[in-house]
């Protein structure tokens, strides 16, 4: 779809862009393995940065409901190596990081998490959001690990910690 779609574009004559913008979602795109092949391809036929403009990927799967983007182990197409755990979400951001340190020409930008932020429930509504376990902090505000796959280019540096108060 991605070739098809920018294929369109430049035959129509729009060539005057630097980034493309990719929308990468495992449960609705597919494996990382597909999105490493799409890349690649994007980046050798088209010669541009690529950005992952849009990624999520779930902590848990408790507690989730009909309406819930994700519920179950087999929308994760990974998930035999990237389960629906705080530590498989972890993974995921590491090796999709890596993924796109990979991509041919130094051309893969890095990626941006949707809504990381985004908690168990809207405030203004009362209500559950379908989307509660794919952000970065569990339900009672708290940081998940996945934070620490932003930390350092190795992923080896610890997530910083608040720095303590001088003395008065």
């Amino acid at each position: 779809r991605s070739q098809y779609f920018f294929d369109k574009l430049m035959h129509a004559g729009v060539t005057a862009f630097d980034v493309i913008g990719l929308t990468y979602y495992p449960y609705w795109n597919g494996s990382l393995a597909d999105l490493r092949a799409n890349l690649a391809n994007l980046a050798a036929r088209y010669h541009k940065k690529i950005l992952i403009v849009e990624t999520a990927y779930p902590w848990t799967l408790a507690g989730t409901k009909p309406g819930d983007w994700v519920r179950t182990a087999d929308q994760l197409p990974d998930r035999k190596t990237l389960p629906a755990t705080a530590e498989g979400q972890e993974n995921y951001f590491r090796q999709l990081r890596r993924l796109l340190q990979e991509v041919p020409d130094h051309r893969g930008l890095g990626f941006f998490v949707w809504e990381p932020g985004w908690l168990t429930v809207d405030p203004k509504a009362g209500e559950r959001i379908p989307t509660a376990n794919l952000a970065m902090f569990d339900g009672h505000g708290a940081a998940l690990p996945s934070l620490d796959a932003f930390s350092a280019q190795d992923g080896s540096a610890a997530r910083p910690r608040p720095r303590p108060r001088p003395s008065e």
